[in-house]
């Protein structure tokens, strides 16, 4: 956040693009139903909550549920 405040912005939309583009990998890779796919899942449920933090301080909060709503479905089956 600071760096977009001393960079006049420069930058904030590649990021959250590229962040919008990490959520929508992620939902794609939840819905993966091999069983190759487990052991990736689980790092990704194991790690993500403890950015989830630090993301909304840098994302919009709306966006991010928006982005995310078929992964939170996925955790709430």
């Amino acid at each position: 956040m600071c760096a977009f405040r001393l960079n006049d912005n420069r930058g904030r939309q590649h990021f959250e693009s590229s962040l919008r583009e990490l959520f929508v990998a992620f939902n794609v890779l939840m819905s993966q139903t091999k069983e190759s796919m487990i052991v990736i899942q689980e790092a990704v449920l194991t790690y993500l909550p403890s950015i989830i933090g630090d993301v909304m301080t840098v994302y919009d909060p709306l966006e991010f549920t928006y982005v995310n709503g078929v992964f939170f479905c996925l955790l709430c089956q």
